[in-house]
């Protein structure tokens, strides 16, 4: 796909929830979390989001292109074991059709940019145990890569 000619990048409030629903679920049909039996949860979805949007040290933030959002990344930061703030990814999604376009790297720096304004010592990102495929899993090392994000640790899964 061509570059788009132009992306909003904003902070999401209630009135977003709905529409980045509708893309959460889109990621959840191309996770591996809908062939391992998992039951897709949209309400408790929204419900999580509108709790959480509009806290201090939380913030979802949005791309639109003419007015639809694309995609969006969900990020907050937390002090339990440290008196500095670590900010983490919750959620990072972007429609197909963008991926691979400017959306993704400017939710990604919209991203670190929210972690600078934070205050955070270092942040952490992570790809879904549901992504599994390998050009998936390259886009986003090498997306991410771009903000000096480094690979470290590992995420272990098991079925029960």
């Amino acid at each position: 796909m061509a570059q788009p000619e132009s992306v909003e990048i904003f902070n999401a409030d209630a009135s977003n929830i709905e529409e980045m629903r509708v893309l959460a679920e889109k990621f959840w049909h191309e996770s591996n979390f809908q062939t391992a039996g998992l039951t897709i949860a949209p309400d408790f979805w929204k419900d999580t989001v509108r709790a959480h949007i509009n806290l201090p040290d939380a913030a979802g933030i949005c791309a639109s292109i003419d007015g639809a959002i694309v995609g969006y990344v969900l990020v907050y930061y937390q002090t339990d074991y440290t008196v500095e703030r670590i900010g983490e990814m919750f959620q990072f999604y972007v429609k197909p059709e963008y991926r691979s376009t400017k959306v993704a790297r400017k939710l990604v720096e919209a991203a670190v940019n929210q972690y600078k304004e934070w205050g955070c010592a270092r942040a952490y990102c992570e790809a879904s145990p549901g992504i599994a495929m390998r050009d998936h899993l390259a886009l986003f090392r090498n997306l991410w890569g771009k903000y000096d994000y480094q690979e470290i640790g590992v995420t272990l899964m098991r079925e029960f």
